[in-house]
């Protein structure tokens, strides 16, 4: 393969938003992001798969090339947008930039917002080329759920598998899709990336899904906060002043100023989100308020008597849903690679990052119903479930609760059962964690004896002094910063350079037990060293906490969060149990240790930690490699809440001979 990365990260926080060049076609091929057709599971040897010219055969190999782009998927124009091209667009990067200042905008950009959903069979291999022809920044794809079993550098997370992608430089992903289930891919590259578009639907279908027969069709739905900057221009303001960008374009950042009344006990009203909420998307198509009618809106068309499974991505960078369909009941059978006993559910609170599947009976009188969904503050913007046969869905049926639902309606129809205060037929996991139960044919059963036990605490710019109990402890960033303090070790917060500054620590190299950091210029998995006794890669170091651990440890993690935000953890390469959540800030053994569930936990790649509460997680380190551990908020992995396990990194394998130094293109 020949690939092109970047030396020095000093891009990270660049403009960057992507378009794609497809240049085959994927074994599953659909259409429309939101409308697929049944699948049921066709082995290797029955589909049509590709293969290249050395004999290997692909579930999906394409190319995709990474662009700026001109887009209003919400009905205000912006740049930095995520489309995608065909064969048409496959040019020199200096001919391709004449002709887009020659031409300006394209509305291919609306029709294809976001990128491409990639639907393979377990176990297939895909392949993707990523070409970054984005002239402000680097690029990485993370292929969100996917375990990278002995493909630990195809996981995509810059500093630590690889560099980042120069512009006019490419890489080549390819790996086995496993496990099964609702995935999505998205860009891992610091400063708002996959916030601006850069993200998409991941499917990996299992032949033997116990609900292969409950079902008719799919449908597919991937909700997203957008607003009309760039992330990194989001992140500049947010870090320049901790005030929530364009409070005047979007009104308050939160459901009004007042705490909702079940909440004052708590001491105050809980934050949702860094930044202001302007528009949401549900694959890539919205409304803005100012003016509504030059937006757009998703239609799902169903038929009265057919039964629907929904695959919902939350993509978003900052925001939780509430996704509730009108008049429908779902049944809920999977979360973030986790197969559940059926829940019937009337709505779902989905963080950064989760999925779910649910099953959606169409059994009501012909027209159109609302897909209501809305943020935890009352902020509606609904899809449409329309029937065959129903009219057209009016401008009032699309726009409902666009500028805020009535207060009143919104706290006794959702908004208090958002925020864990639910009643039947509310799933919302991060207060209720036995909501979900996972099926009986999943054979991964709680290990009871633990080897390790890893404490964090969440910790942001306004509650480090008081924690550390030091009045003059030094807050870079001033007030908005966010980290992860692993054992009561040092924290880091990240500059523009991407270079770490400690807060409390031991110099620039230190080890705590087995928590370890440095400061040395190379990505992790670079310690793997080529056939010549070199490292493959060099590179301006990532710089968050490394708990070393040997592979077949099990690992149990606390996390304490004494800030009033949730957030949104995800752990790369591995499953975790979810044993329990707490309603204090600090986990207690003794108080707590009815609350923990050993006996049938879910299994999940992430859980939402609300807060002032605690979560307790185990994993078994089965997975060889540099394995990621952060918050989804795009704004808070890139100030510091991102950690990194180091499973028995020795036991990662030879890399392949052609795989990059950075800075290089390698034939």
């Amino acid at each position: 393969m020949v690939l092109g990365l970047q030396s020095s990260s000093r891009l990270f926080l660049g403009l960057c938003a992507f378009t794609l060049v497809t240049t085959a076609r994927c074994a599953y091929q659909s259409g429309d992001i939101g409308r697929t057709s049944r699948l049921r599971g066709a082995s290797a040897a029955s589909r049509d798969l590709q293969t290249n010219a050395n004999g290997t055969s692909y579930g999906y190999n394409q190319t995709w090339t990474v662009r700026f782009e001109m887009c209003a998927p919400d009905g205000i124009l912006r740049q930095g947008c995520f489309a995608v091209w065909g064969d048409e667009f496959v040019v020199d990067p200096l001919t391709w930039s004449a002709q887009y200042r020659q031409n300006g905008t394209s509305n291919y950009a609306n029709e294809r917002f976001p990128g491409p959903p990639v639907q393979v069979t377990l176990n297939d291999r895909v392949s993707v080329t990523l070409r970054n022809f984005n002239y402000q920044s680097g690029a990485t794809i993370h292929w969100h759920g996917m375990y990278q079993m002995n493909t630990n550098w195809m996981d995509g997370v810059p500093t630590v598998t690889q560099c980042l992608t120069l512009p006019f430089q490419h890489f080549k992903y390819d790996f086995v899709a496993s496990p099964a289930g609702t995935h999505w891919w998205h860009s891992h590259a610091f400063g708002g990336q996959y916030g601006d578009g850069v993200y998409g639907l991941l499917v990996v279908h299992d032949p033997e899904d116990p609900y292969r027969n409950d079902y008719d069709e799919e449908r597919h739905m991937v909700v997203a906060d957008y607003w009309h900057e760039p992330g990194s221009m989001l992140l500049g303001q947010l870090t320049a002043s901790f005030v929530s960008p364009n409070p005047a374009e979007s009104g308050e950042a939160f459901y009004e100023s007042e705490t909702p009344p079940a909440l004052a006990k708590e001491g105050g009203f809980k934050p949702l989100s860094d930044v202001a909420f302007v528009s949401g998307l549900v694959n890539g198509k919205g409304r803005n308020r100012k003016s509504p009618e030059k937006g757009q809106t998703e239609v799902f068309e169903v038929e009265a008597g057919k039964r629907y499974r929904f695959r919902l991505v939350c993509a978003a960078s900052s925001w939780a849903f509430r996704v509730a369909p009108e008049g429908h009941n779902m049944e809920v059978i999977y979360t973030n690679a986790q197969m559940t006993e059926k829940r019937n559910a009337t709505s779902i609170t989905c963080g950064p990052g989760d999925r779910f599947d649910f099953i959606l009976t169409a059994n009501q009188p012909v027209g159109n119903y609302r897909m209501d969904v809305s943020t935890l503050n009352g902020y509606n913007f609904p899809a449409i479930i329309r029937y065959k046969g129903a009219p057209e869905p009016t401008l009032q049926q699309m726009t409902h609760g666009l500028s805020g639902l009535d207060k009143a309606t919104w706290w006794e129809g959702g908004g208090k059962r958002a925020f864990g205060l639910q009643e039947e037929g509310d799933l919302n996991v991060s207060y209720d964690p036995s909501a979900l139960v996972p099926l009986a044919s999943d054979d991964e059963t709680v290990p009871l004896q633990v080897d390790r036990v890893v404490n964090v605490t969440v910790m942001s710019g306004s509650n480090i002094k008081q924690i550390v109990g030091d009045p003059n402890a030094h807050v870079p960033g001033g007030i908005y910063a966010w980290y992860l303090r692993v054992d009561d070790g040092p924290f880091l917060q990240y500059t523009m350079t991407s270079t770490p500054a400690i807060l409390i620590g031991k110099g620039n190299n230190f080890t705590l037990e087995d928590v370890s950091f440095r400061s040395d210029p190379l990505p992790f998995v670079s310690d793997a060293k080529g056939k010549d006794g070199n490292p493959i890669q060099d590179m301006a170091g990532f710089g968050p906490n490394i708990v070393n651990l040997k592979l077949g440890q099990t690992v149990d993690v606390i996390l304490n969060n004494p800030t009033g935000m949730a957030h949104p953890m995800h752990l790369h390469g591995n499953r975790f149990w979810l044993l329990g959540i707490g309603d204090s800030a600090f986990f207690d053994e003794e108080r707590d240790a009815s609350k923990l569930n050993e006996e049938n936990p879910i299994l999940v790649d992430g859980a939402m930690l609300p807060g002032l509460s605690w979560m307790k997680i185990r994993f078994k380190a089965d997975n060889p490699g540099y394995w990621v551990f952060h918050c989804h908020i795009d704004w808070h992995m890139v100030m510091g809440m991102v950690m990194a396990f180091a499973v028995s990194p020795e036991e990662v394998g030879e890399l392949p001979e052609d795989f990059p130094r950075c800075g290089t293109t390698v034939a």
